[in-house]
């Protein structure tokens, strides 16, 4: 999107972009692995109810204690991708952990549709500015898959990675999450600070 905007608006349009332990290459490794794992075939993810269950399994177990192989069989018998996001919020929501089931409905929607881009994206113009990775120490991709940087070395005129001590959920919720927050606010305040002695 970065790109487009610049290509569309102008080098200046965007300028910076922080992302948070991903890059294209991390989301492609990522997909392959669970087609790989999961047996999960065929041209496209839509409409392909394996991958959801799969999918909708990976997000369920992050909340609710379900035995997998039942769960997942019940999510592939769901008639459609709508029955089994359903089927989720209903699973998750006995939890107590959410006042909301479209917090749950929303977060379902937000991974199929970042896998379905994942598995097609190929970038096609390099990111005229600096990006900033911001990566957990113990990432779900392994390094000799994605390189230190996951690639973003090879789409942008500048980049900068900061490592944060944990995972991939401790580094932004755990105990880690300050020293993330404070990469975030001081990469804005020196933005902003360029900005202003402009």
């Amino acid at each position: 999107m970065a790109t487009m905007l610049q290509e569309s608006d102008g080098a200046d349009s965007v300028e910076r972009l922080i992302l948070l332990d991903g890059s294209h290459l991390y989301m492609q490794t990522y997909r392959n692995v669970y087609r790989m794992a999961f047996g999960v075939t065929g041209d496209t993810l839509v409409n392909n109810p394996l991958f959801e269950s799969e999918i909708m399994c990976a997000m369920t177990l992050r909340f609710a204690n379900v035995d997998y192989k039942k769960f997942r069989v019940e999510l592939l018998q769901q008639p459609g991708f709508r029955a089994r996001v359903q089927k989720v919020v209903d699973t998750v929501m006995t939890t107590g952990l959410f006042k909301s089931a479209d917090t749950i409905d929303f977060a379902c929607c937000a991974m199929r549709s970042k896998f379905v881009m994942a598995d097609k994206y190929k970038p096609e113009r390099k990111f005229k500015g600096l990006i900033t990775l911001i990566r957990a120490e113990q990432g779900a991709a392994r390094e000799e898959d994605v390189g230190s940087d996951y690639g973003i070395s090879q789409v942008s005129d500048e980049n900068k990675v900061y490592i944060v001590e944990g995972d991939h959920d401790s580094f932004v919720q755990g105990k880690t999450s300050a020293k993330t927050v404070n990469i975030i606010n001081d990469l804005i305040a020196k933005a902003d600070k360029k900005v202003k002695n402009v």
